[in-house]
């Protein structure tokens, strides 16, 4: 699920910058690399699955899941770094992209070196944990010296955990001070305020980080932190892609607004003339229109009408008090036939 919305999230804004007519900026470049970057997680995810994350220790082949366990959870944590800083770049670059206030460029540009640095050591440490690097994972090599991973995972949270909180209050001064009434307001807040979510998300991961020293079961006991990595990705791509497409998706939204009122008006109109519609239009094979009594007259344009006979249209029979009708019903005059309602069909 999280490369499949990673994707979306990306062609999404890639089809807005088309529409809009603009060219790629640095922002929309760091989503593509935080693309790029998932792929290989993606992998890892499905082998992680295979080797038996989420079962318990006793429930799969111990001496080669459990290596190849700490392996891909290994890979997965330094992926989960680079990824969240290339998401949190891009975020800061559109900042710096929309706003042309210099205290917010400035922010934007503290935030971008905070997020920078404290990641570069994040990852720095995730990667060479241990001496030599193989002992991440391999517990058969007895001479290693490592660090505590508990420690490590608990700062990088702590740092991303504060870089989200920059992201979410830069734009507050600007957008407070803009002159637009208070709902527009409101929405630019809330449009901004979505990487709560990732604050949340990222605030529910931290306790499962605590049991990363536990191996007992490891295998069991390492799937929240998995789980809710994977699904606090997922959340940065929302996040970071709903301010840079709101424009379009708000004109596609408005133009499927006005195709369904538009169509809602024809379906009343074609219901207000079907019972119109059903007695002059709605014809059969034969020319006459069902369902009706046809008051067919035969007469002879010099002088009066000769007979009336009432028809069913359908069947073709004269009405029963009608089968025998007299020779002559009336005489009328062709002045008072002039202007008449009586029905003349002569393809009966």
């Amino acid at each position: 699920m999280t490369g499949s919305v990673c994707f979306l999230m990306l062609i999404l804004r890639l089809v807005a910058r088309r529409f809009s007519g603009n060219k790629l900026w640095v922002d929309d470049w760091f989503q593509i690399l935080g693309a790029i970057v998932m792929i290989p997680l993606l992998a890892i995810a499905i082998l992680v699955s295979i080797e038996g994350l989420g079962k318990h220790i006793y429930d799969i082949d111990f001496k080669h899941s459990y290596t190849d366990v700490f392996k891909y959870y290994y890979l997965t944590e330094v992926i989960y770094h680079v990824h969240s800083t290339l998401i949190k770049l891009c975020m800061l670059f559109l900042y710096i992209r929309i706003f042309p206030d210099m205290l917010t460029k400035r922010m934007a540009y503290g935030g971008i070196a905070f997020l920078v640095i404290s990641q570069v050591v994040v990852t720095f440490l995730t990667i060479f944990q241990c001496q030599p690097v193989a002992a991440v994972y391999d517990f058969e090599i007895k001479e290693r010296k490592c660090l505590s991973i508990t420690n490590i995972a608990i700062s990088g949270t702590a740092f991303n955990i504060a870089a989200e909180i920059i992201i979410f209050l830069i734009p507050i001064p600007i957008v407070s001070s803009l002159q637009m009434s208070g709902s527009k307001k409101v929405g630019i807040c809330l449009l901004f305020s979505i990487g709560l979510i990732v604050i949340g998300v990222a605030s529910v991961r931290a306790p499962t980080l605590l049991k990363l020293s536990d191996h007992r079961d490891i295998t069991y006991t390492l799937a929240p932190t998995f789980v809710w990595s994977c699904a606090e990705l997922t959340a940065s791509n929302i996040v970071i892609t709903l301010p840079a497409v709101s424009k379009f998706l708000h004109a596609g939204f408005s133009k499927v607004l006005a195709w369904k009122k538009k169509t809602e008006k024809t379906v009343l109109a074609s219901r207000m003339m079907a019972p119109i519609q059903r007695r002059f239009q709605n014809k059969n094979d034969n020319g006459a229109i069902p369902y009706r009594l046809n008051t067919i007259a035969s007469f002879d344009s010099l002088g009066p009408i000769t007979a009336t006979t009432a028809v069913d249209s359908v069947t073709g029979a004269a009405d029963e008090k009608w089968r025998n009708p007299p020779s002559t019903v009336g005489t009328i005059d062709s002045k008072t036939l002039q202007g008449s309602q009586i029905s003349y069909d002569d393809k009966v």
